[in-house]
């Protein structure tokens, strides 16, 4: 959840690619791009949750249009 945290939220670097590129090629992580994918969404999704009770529209629909970039990356 860490690498996908750390991805949602930078704009300039790739976590992902770069910790694929660290870890040892004989670790398999079971299911890595769809637990990668679903802890993008939940943060998404979290945090809409999060400004939507704190009432910040302009943030809430930031977020919306950041989740469909995450949509777009399938």
């Amino acid at each position: 959840m860490d690498i996908a945290w750390l991805d949602f939220w930078s704009k300039e670097i790739c976590y992902k690619d770069y910790y694929i590129k660290q870890i040892d090629k004989n670790l398999n992580i079971e299911n890595f791009e769809e637990r990668y994918l679903f802890y993008q969404y939940f943060i998404g999704l979290t945090t809409l949750g999060f400004y939507s009770n704190t009432e910040q529209p302009d943030s809430f629909k930031w977020m919306v249009d950041h989740i469909t970039k995450v949509k777009k990356l399938i």
